[in-house]
């Protein structure tokens, strides 16, 4: 069985700047210098934020600058509602990502098929769906393996502000069915927590040198 921890969170924005700004606010913490950059070829970029333990915050954002792809963006962002700032969807690690992905789709989740992804010197596979679509509409994690050169976009050194990840919350009419799938997969990571509700909704609880904000 594959071993699978929670990696990332995905904020979506109407643009990265304001993205920006508004973490910055809602944690009071810095993002400058910034750091992240242009996912080549998908029409997106973003911005990162260091939360502690192998764990970070990503801001996503369509880059007005990158040619338009022609296949769906990262995350569905090519038809998800960018108005505002929000919790868009998580990812989780794996040291088997194509058995994760497997194990995801037998229990009922498809997150679609590793494919090989870089930015700069950062080498990964990620789980991507050819509708462009998210499985349990961002519920369930798409599933990355980073390469061996520079395993984690947190180890060459994202700046740590003393923000740290305190719980992910997770709120899906799909809840026993998740969690099963997670156990399926090799998920195995305390500060995600599933409980059932109408409609998927994702939050994550941040603690941060001025106290713990939630992000939704």
């Amino acid at each position: 069985m594959p071993t699978t921890k929670a990696d990332h969170i995905v904020l979506t924005a109407p643009d990265l700047a304001t993205g920006i700004a508004h973490i910055e606010s809602a944690l009071g913490v810095s993002l400058s210098p910034r750091r992240g950059g242009e996912h080549a070829g998908h029409g997106t970029h973003n911005a990162l934020l260091n939360l502690g333990d192998d764990f970070y915050l990503e801001i996503l954002a369509i880059n007005p600058a990158a040619p338009v792809p022609s296949h769906p963006r990262l995350f569905g962002l090519s038809s998800a509602d960018l108005s505002g700032v929000r919790v868009h969807h998580w990812i989780a690690r794996s040291d088997d990502v194509h058995a994760a992905a497997e194990a995801a789709k037998a229990a009922g989740f498809d997150v679609g098929s590793p494919k090989p992804m870089a930015r700069g010197d950062l080498h990964w596979h990620l789980t991507l769906r050819d509708d462009g679509g998210l499985a349990a509409d961002g519920a369930f994690p798409s599933l990355i393996q980073w390469g061996v050169t520079h395993p984690h976009p947190v180890a060459p050194g994202l700046p740590d502000v003393g923000a740290r990840l305190v719980r992910l919350e997770i709120r899906h009419p799909r809840a026993e069915e998740l969690k099963k799938a997670f156990v399926a997969a090799g998920l195995d990571d305390a500060r995600v927590v599933v409980s059932d509700a109408a409609g998927p909704v994702l939050s994550a609880v941040i603690s941060t040198p001025t106290g713990e904000h939630t992000l939704s």
